[in-house]
């Protein structure tokens, strides 16, 4: 545990004047400082790992509950080529339209049309590379629970955030929610989960940035008010349409905050930020 701050301070070895690099080299910090987390949290319970078993977790870039290792069944070959080919090519679509959408001269037209386009192909860039990356892994044999399921037809916010990114999901139900007395206190274990994500981004764009803006803690801590108070929803019938739809609009508008950071790490927004969000 005392080496977690030297790791998260590596990401001040790139020059700051690189804040891409600086970005990826934080998030690579920041998973191995869970990694650590997450076998001190599984030592105190008593659950202590082998060599092997250490290296193998430690070397799996993905996986972040070691305790967890081997409960999800994993897709036969012939599923996992085909979930390969299907995401790579929804990689290289959503990439082209990455390009498209930031080469449009977006001065004319409002900003939240141009936010709606470009937050779009981001999400369904992230979605796909998700899904081709735990295939890859699984071409070799390492072991990795589905990153992404189906996530933009979740009725509600909290079932969109059980469905988005399993990954991170997992470490933070196991070892934030369940450690917070999730079962009795569903509403504050969740609002904690959600303070330790906005932490953990405001994190990954301060070493970017070189500045804490505020922006990522506000985007969680609006998304697990929303999270708290529909854990419990399950509309269905024609419901579930609405639902559905409004979980898609109000993931998108408040989404703005969240790539207001990605704005100081590169042209996210061609035209820039509104004067309402300008950084300075």
């Amino acid at each position: 545990m005392v080496l977690i701050p030297v790791i998260a301070a590596t990401p001040l070895l790139v020059p700051g004047d690189d804040p891409f690099a600086r970005l990826v080299l934080a998030i690579l910090a920041m998973l191995f400082a869970l990694k650590i987390v997450d076998l001190h949290i599984g030592a105190c319970k008593g659950q202590r790992v082998g060599f092997a078993a250490f290296l193998a977790f430690m070397g799996n870039p993905l996986h972040l509950v070691q305790r967890r290792t081997g409960f999800e069944p994993q897709p036969s070959r012939r599923e996992n080529g085909r979930n390969y080919l299907l995401s790579l090519g929804g990689m290289l679509l959503a990439f082209g339209l990455l390009k498209w959408t930031g080469a449009i001269d977006w001065s004319e037209r409002s900003f939240l049309l141009q936010h709606t386009a470009r937050a779009t192909a981001f999400f369904l860039y992230i979605l796909f590379m998700f899904q081709n990356v735990a295939a890859v892994l699984r071409v070799f044999a390492v072991y990795t629970i589905d990153p992404v399921r189906q996530p933009l037809a979740a009725r509600t916010p909290a079932q969109f955030w059980r469905r988005y990114n399993r990954w991170m999901g997992q470490f933070l139900r196991e070892d934030v929610f369940n450690l917070m007395d999730g079962r009795r206190r569903p509403r504050q274990a969740t609002m904690a989960v959600f303070v330790v994500s906005g932490l953990l981004h405001e994190y990954l764009f301060a070493m970017a940035t070189g500045r804490v803006q505020g922006f990522q803690m506000l985007f969680f801590l609006i998304q697990g008010v929303a999270t708290a108070l529909t854990l419990r929803t399950r509309p269905v019938g024609m419901a579930a349409i609405f639902w559905i739809g409004a979980t898609l609009v109000f993931n998108l508008l408040s989404s703005i905050l969240f790539f207001t950071s990605m704005q100081g790490v590169g042209r996210f927004y061609p035209t820039g930020l509104p004067g309402w969000l300008y950084l300075g």
